[in-house]
C-alpha cells in the first residue's frame, strides 16, 4: 500500500477520533436525552440500513473512489448542520441522517478498492495482513484523533472547536483521495449487470455455513458497539461525579483503540496461514465480548471502566479481523464492496435493534440492565452459531 493511502486513511480515522470521545455529550449538549440519544442513533442505523447495499452496489457498477468522494460531501453537510443545531432535536436528527448516508457510502468503497489491489498483486494469503493493516490504521489513527479530542473539549464552548476541526480534516481527505487515490482495476472481470450482480451475492451468502455465520456477526459488533458507545461516557461521568473527568475521555478511547490495534496485529499473527482457526478465533471473541459486557454491568468504578473498555475493544479488534478474512477469502472482486456493504448493513441492524432496545429499557433497567441484555443476545448468537456450524 503507498504511503500516501495509508497516510490518507490515518487522516480520515483521525478525523473520525476527534469527535469520537464527546459526540454523545455533544449531541446531549445540543437538545438530546438519554431517551432521544439512542432513538438519534436508531435513525442513523435506518438511514445506513437503506442506503447500504445500494452504496455497495454503486461502489462496484460506477468506482469506488466516486462513492468515496460522495461519502465526505455527505459528512461535511451533516457537520455543518450539527454546528448549527443549537437546542433543535429536529436539526440533530436531520444532522445525523445524513452522516448515516455518509457512512453507508464509505463503508464498500475504499477499503474494497484496497483489497482488490492486494488480491491481485498476493493472492488471498496477502488478506490477513491487508485487512489486519486497514484496522491498525483505522485504530491508530481513531486512538490519536480522540486524545486531540479529548483536550480539545476544554476550548469553546458545547465541544465546537471539536466540530470544526472534524469538518476541515474531511474536506481535506476528500481533496486527498481525489488528487492521489488511483482506481485500476488489475484483473480481466467486467462488471457485472445489476440483475447479475443481486444473484451472484445471494450465491455468496448461502453458499457457506462459515460465511454465512461471519455475515452474521456484524448483527453482534453491532449491538455491542451500540450499547457500549451509547452510554460508557455518561456511565463514566456518573461514576466520577464531576464532568472534570471529561479530559479523561479521549484518553480512554486512546486506550481502546489502541487494543484494536492490538487485537488486530495478534489476529494477523494467528491467521497466516492457518484457514481452520478463523471461524473459531471469531466464534470465541464473540464469546468474550459477551462476557466483558456482564463485567461492565457489574463495574461501579473509574478504573474498571477503563480495564473493560480497553479489554472489549482487544477483543473486538482479534475477532473482527478473523471474521473479515472469512468473508473476503470467499469474495470474487466483482462483487467485494456489495459484500461488505452487506456486512456493514448487517452490523447497522444489530446498531438499530440495539438502539431500540436502550431507549425503551435504560429508564427501567439502567444502563447495567442495557449491556446484560445485549450480552443474553450475544450469548444466543453464539451457541446458535457453534450449533449451525456442527450440523
Amino acid at each position: 500500500m503507498k504511503w500516501i493511502v495509508q497516510l490518507l486513511l490515518f487522516l480520515n480515522h483521525f478525523s473520525v477520533g476527534l469527535l469520537a470521545p464527546v459526540l454523545n455529550l455533544m449531541l446531549l449538549d445540543r437538545g438530546a436525552s438519554y431517551q432521544t440519544l439512542p432513538l438519534l442513533y436508531m435513525v442513523m442505523a435506518a438511514v445506513i440500513l437503506l442506503f447500504e447495499i445500494p452504496s455497495g452496489i454503486c461502489a462496484d457498477m460506477i468506482g469506488r473512489k466516486r462513492v468515496f468522494l460522495l461519502s465526505g460531501f455527505f459528512n461535511t453537510i451533516s457537520f455543518i448542520l450539527l454546528f448549527l443545531a443549537k437546542e433543535s432535536i429536529i436539526l440533530l436528527f436531520v444532522s445525523i441522517a445524513l452522516y448515516g448516508i455518509g457512512r453507508a457510502f464509505v463503508s464498500g468503497s475504499l477499503d474494497a478498492l484496497i483489497i482488490d489491489q492486494a488480491v491481485a498483486k498476493h493472492g488471498n494469503q496477502g488478506l490477513p495482513r491487508i485487512t489486519a493493516r486497514l484496522s491498525i490504521l483505522e485504530a491508530v489513527g481513531l486512538s490519536l484523533g480522540s486524545i486531540c479530542g479529548g483536550f480539545l473539549a476544554h476550548l469553546g464552548e458545547g465541544y465546537s472547536v471539536n466540530l470544526i476541526i472534524r469538518t476541515v480534516s474531511i474536506i481535506l481527505v476528500m481533496g486527498l483521495a481525489a488528487l492521489f487515490i488511483e482506481e485500476v482495476s488489475h484483473t480481466s472481470e467486467i462488471r457485472l449487470p445489476f440483475k447479475e450482480h443481486i444473484r451472484e451475492g445471494i450465491k455468496i451468502v448461502i453458499s457457506s455455513k462459515a460465511f454465512a455465520i461471519a455475515i452474521a456477526g456484524g448483527f453482534i459488533v453491532g449491538i455491542a458497539l451500540s450499547s457500549i458507545e451509547t452510554y460508557w461516557q455518561p456511565a463514566f461521568i456518573q461514576v466520577s461525579g464531576s464532568k472534570e473527568s471529561n479530559w479523561m475521555l479521549g484518553i480512554i478511547m486512546f486506550l481502546g483503540f489502541s487494543a484494536v490495534s492490538g487485537g488486530n496485529f495478534l489476529a494477523q499473527r494467528i491467521l497466516t496461514g492457518q484457514d481452520k482457526t478463523k471461524f473459531w478465533i471469531h466464534i470465541l471473541s464473540r464469546g468474550f465480548i459477551g462476557a466483558s459486557l456482564v463485567l461492565f454491568a457489574l463495574q461501579t468504578s473509574k478504573v474498571g471502566y477503563i480495564l473493560l473498555y480497553t479489554i472489549f475493544y482487544l477483543i473486538l479488534g482479534l475477532g473482527n479481523i478473523a471474521e473479515l478474512t472469512i468473508i473476503n477469502s470467499l469474495t470474487p472482486s466483482s462483487i467485494r464492496a456489495s459484500i461488505l456493504s452487506l456486512y456493514s448493513f448487517v452490523i447497522q441492524i444489530g446498531l438499530m435493534v440495539s438502539s431500540l432496545i436502550s431507549s425503551l429499557s435504560v429508564q427501567w433497567v439502567g444502563f447495567a440492565g442495557v449491556w446484560v441484555i445485549m450480552a443474553i443476545i450475544t450469548g444466543m448468537y453464539v451457541i446458535s452459531s457453534i450449533v449451525v456450524n456442527k450440523t
